[in-house]
């Protein structure tokens, strides 16, 4: 047999089968293309539910965006439970423990379907239709402890109860086909009831204080800057301000259409401030004279100040600076001016060049990863930065904060897990000092008692920003709690001892120990040994003990180890000082010899001089 008359057996065979089993191959088909079609309808519904998640995330994010308000945000929270089950009604309550009822907070109306509240029998004539509205207030003991159906008169309706009872909210009326939207609310009110947890604290806080500065107040500052470009360029101009005490500056980036835009400006009265943001002209001339420079200083010496429209120095302005941003995609600069000769300390405007820096930073994060909750973590690190190397004695604290947060919790054998969530807690730890007024945070001397409650504010403000952007509850209840003191009598919460987390404790005694060692505007500060001494002393009523000894104890097996002829480290290091200062310092990446041992130190620029400073003190308490 050839090989075409065996191929042509073949083929009859199976024309053969396909003619006798024609039915079971037409079924198998079939099945096959439903297999394919169940396939494919999985995959598009797969697509959509995620599509779905993300679109359900990014309100959330709005949510957490309270620049327009608290109220705004509960009003958010209404609208997302409006997308998983239609109503004419929805209204969020918050418990009241004094009446034991809740109190309506935000409502949300559809007045496209109205409820009938009329005679229950049949009248000759019709009766008109009401609008339902839900109650202002609610019995609390009348609500169950799970999502469920009540009666409010005639009407359906749907209870939502969160956070243990303490918000409450209430969809109506319905009709008893909304049970099949009873898992989906469930899983939405897991994912936002953190949130609403955290919009619930900023509320209490801001009735708490709501004469002068409220919580509401104090969050928005940084809860703007995430979400709204904005307000992060109007706080870092404002830093930049205070740090070379000019009287006014503004930030500018270019836009679409190649032209610039006045994103921030402060210090010049409205009328002159619309003249310079309507100013294309000017904009662009400033541009020109810092394009390609690091900074561009104006003086009325130069002939350049007389280009200038009549305006600017019709305000007393007699010189001031242009610093360009090197953003990616856009052009930008920065302008600071002064009512007189420019007269500015090496390090104040060192400092200005590092937040131009941040902000470029900011910027360039803020167009890539907008959208990503990750991505604030880096973002909230540049402010902690910024914020430190304003002020001398502060650069480098958050750095400084993180490495004795990493020791500590090595020495104490906790998990990584742990470790990162303390050491980030440590370095943003005073990240809601930020939110708060200037005239708080700038202020020398003793408290007012009011001003005092202002400023413990920033541990819940602090605590609310870590939860509204990172979203780690860990994190943000250490930073919370890090002033809490060991006989109870530390705030927000008045926790004692074991009540406190220990990530609080660990970052307690650091910032005891650092404020001690680095001093403040108003005071000097102390030799290394009585940092020491003032930590044994602050034990058991302030701090931690056990804290406290396994620090001190690190320290003494550091100094036992230790050549007696040279500092425990090198002077940049063990201050955490940023390479943009100690880079001018002659001891900078010198090994061979300690750093007062050099001629022309730099030692002010990060807040002391050798003699107060906690590396050589240290040094002399051991060799002596």
């Amino acid at each position: 047999m050839t090989i075409m008359q065996y191929a042509s057996t073949i083929i009859n065979d199976i024309m053969l089968f396909v003619e006798k089993n024609y039915i079971l191959i037409l079924i198998i088909l079939i099945i096959i293309n439903i297999v394919v079609f169940v396939f494919l309808l999985l995959q598009k519904r797969n697509i959509a539910a995620k599509k779905n998640e993300s679109l359900t995330n990014e309100r959330i994010l709005k949510i957490l965006d309270i620049s327009k308000g608290i109220d705004k945000s509960f009003e958010l929270i209404l609208l997302l439970i409006s997308d998983v089950l239609y109503s004419a009604n929805y209204s969020l309550y918050l418990y009241e423990a004094k009446s034991d009822t809740y109190q309506i907070k935000a409502t949300r109306n559809e007045n496209s379907m109205d409820a009938d509240i009329g005679p229950s029998y049949s009248g000759l004539l019709p009766y008109k239709k009401e609008i339902y509205v839900h109650p202002t207030s609610i019995v609390a003991e009348l609500i169950e402890n799970q999502i469920s159906f009540a009666k409010d008169g005639e009407v359906t309706v749907i209870d939502i109860p969160l956070l243990q009872k303490k918000c409450l909210i209430r969809i109506g009326p319905v009709k008893k086909s909304g049970k099949k939207s009873i898992p989906k609310l469930t899983k939405l009110c897991d994912k936002i009831s953190p949130v609403v947890n955290n919009l619930i604290d900023l509320d209490y806080m801001k009735d708490q204080v709501s004469t002068v500065l409220t919580s509401s107040s104090a969050s928005t500052n940084l809860s703007g800057l995430l979400g709204d470009i904005n307000s992060t360029v109007n706080i870092i101009i404002g830093l930049c301000i205070k740090s070379i005490e000019a009287f006014g500056g503004a930030f500018l980036l270019e836009n679409t259409y190649n032209e610039f835009d006045v994103i921030s400006v402060i210090g010049l009265e409205d009328k002159i401030k619309e003249l310079f943001i309507k100013d294309k002209e000017t904009h662009e001339l400033l541009y020109k004279l810092v394009h390609g420079k690091e900074s561009f200083f104006v003086t009325k010496d130069k002939d350049v100040f007389y280009e200038l429209p009549s305006y600017i120095a019709s305000v007393g302005v007699e010189s001031f600076i242009l610093i360009p941003s090197k953003l990616k995609d856009k052009r930008g600069y920065s302008i600071f001016w002064f009512r007189e000769a420019l007269d500015i300390v090496s390090y104040r405007m060192t400092a200005v060049l590092i937040i131009q820096n941040r902000l470029t930073d900011i910027l360039n994060n803020h167009m890539m990863f907008k959208s990503f909750s990750d991505s604030y973590v880096d973002v909230l690190k540049i402010l902690v930065q910024m914020y430190d190397n304003i002020a001398p004695f502060s650069v480098g604290s958050a750095e400084l904060m993180y490495r004795y947060a990493q020791i500590i919790c090595r020495e104490l054998k906790l998990t990584e897990a742990e470790t990162y969530d303390i050491s980030l807690a440590a370095y943003l730890s005073n990240i809601g000092v930020i939110g708060l007024s200037s005239d708080i945070i700038n202020k020398k001397g003793k408290y007012t008692e009011l001003e005092f409650e202002l400023m413990k504010l920033h541990c819940e403000v602090g605590a609310s920003i870590i939860s509204a952007t990172i979203g780690n509850s860990n994190v943000a209840n250490i930073i919370k709690h890090h002033h809490e003191r060991m006989d109870g009598c530390g705030y927000p919460a008045g926790l004692h001892a074991n009540e406190i987390p220990i990530g609080s404790k660990i970052i307690a005694v650091i910032q005891t120990f650092l404020a001690k060692l680095t001093g403040r505007p108003e005071r000097s500060p102390v030799s290394f040994q009585q940092a020491i001494e003032l930590l044994k002393n602050s034990s058991e009523t302030q701090l931690d003990s056990n804290i406290v000894n396994t620090l001190i104890n690190w320290f003494i097996e550091k100094q036992l180890i230790s050549d007696k002829s040279k500092s425990l480290g090198p002077c940049w290091e063990m201050r955490c000082s940023p390479e943009s200062i100690c880079s001018k310092c002659p001891a900078y990446m010198q090994f061979d010899k300690n750093c007062w041992d050099f001629g022309g130190s730099i030692c002010k620029e990060h807040g002391n001089e050798c003699k107060s400073c906690f590396i050589r003190s240290e040094y002399l308490y051991r060799n002596s």
